[in-house]
């Protein structure tokens, strides 16, 4: 049987369809939105973390920036003191939930802006908590004024680790030294099933000798 062209392209178009249904479907990834400041300054988007929480490999995780050109950041005064902190939120989509941590900004801006935003889910790869750190302790400062930031950030996913179940070793009582006691013998063992069945063939025997013919 020939198919129309129609045909052909409905059945085509349902397949496409149902191939990328299917993806969506068993897709593991999720989208984290991170938004940052300096102080107490409004929040700005700065990218979006992508992970897979079904995954350990360093691989499935990206940080993708919201721009490819580099960020504006306002520098104002008394940047260079360490009590100025720059701020990250994460916020997860759907959800009133909010993660949050901070750095001396001096260090970021010593650290090159080179960054690790780590962060920590349960076992449904629910994320409840955030770390975030730059690899440096040195406090360095700009000018007073806008510059042009270009972030290099590295992003981790920490999964629960399973606690490992203890051994339970089987409990010995020892004697009053220490050492422990003699191994029993057949008899200490199994004493309480050899004396009922002597019981019953003593008793078996004596009726036996007793309900036999008598003899002249």
């Amino acid at each position: 049987m020939k198919l129309s062209s129609t045909t052909a392209l409905l059945i085509v178009s349902c397949l496409i369809h149902a191939v990328l249904g299917a993806e969506q479907v068993g897709l593991p990834f999720r989208r984290l939105h991170v938004y940052h400041t300096i102080n107490n300054g409004p929040y700005a988007k700065r990218g979006t973390i992508k992970y897979d929480h079904t995954s350990l490999k360093k691989s499935a995780n990206t940080f993708e920036p919201l721009s490819e050109d580099p960020l504006i950041l306002r520098v104002e005064g008394g940047i260079a003191d360490r009590s100025s902190l720059y701020r990250v939120a994460v916020r997860i989509p759907g959800s009133d939930k909010e993660l949050n941590a901070s750095t001396p900004f001096c260090f970021l801006y010593g650290a090159g802006f080179k960054d690790h935003i780590t962060i920590h889910v349960d076992e449904k790869g629910e994320p409840w908590h955030l770390d975030y750190l730059v690899p440096s302790s040195e406090c360095k400062s700009p000018e007073q004024g806008t510059i042009e930031v270009q972030f290099k950030t590295q992003v981790t996913i920490m999964h629960p680790v399973p606690a490992t179940r203890p051994q339970l070793e089987e409990i010995v009582q020892g004697s009053p030294d220490g050492k422990p006691p003699p191994e029993k013998s057949f008899l200490q063992k199994y004493w309480m099933y050899i004396v009922p069945i002597l019981i019953i063939l003593l008793l078996n025997g004596g009726e036996d000798s007793q309900g036999g013919p008598a003899r002249r």
